[in-house]
């Protein structure tokens, strides 16, 4: 678990935010997030979400590929 000076650190961004951080329409990441495969968010209510900009730069490196075989499904 992380201490709290390391999660004080942290930034976190909002849906709106974290969208055009990641260059995906809002509509996307928020699909995302419903069916799965989008990356690591916090849910503070049912209606309220944040990303760690941290857990996004994560996502998005472990999107990276060097070719194009195999695929995404």
């Amino acid at each position: 678990m992380e201490n709290r000076a390391s999660l004080e650190n942290q930034t976190y961004l909002l849906p709106r935010e974290a969208a055009q951080y990641t260059r995906l329409s809002l509509s996307r990441l928020n699909r995302l997030r419903s069916i799965g495969g989008g990356p690591v968010f916090i849910a503070q209510s049912s209606r309220k979400y944040l990303y760690r900009k941290s857990d996004l730069d994560k996502w998005l490196g472990d999107l990276a590929r060097t070719n194009n075989s195999g695929g995404m499904a």
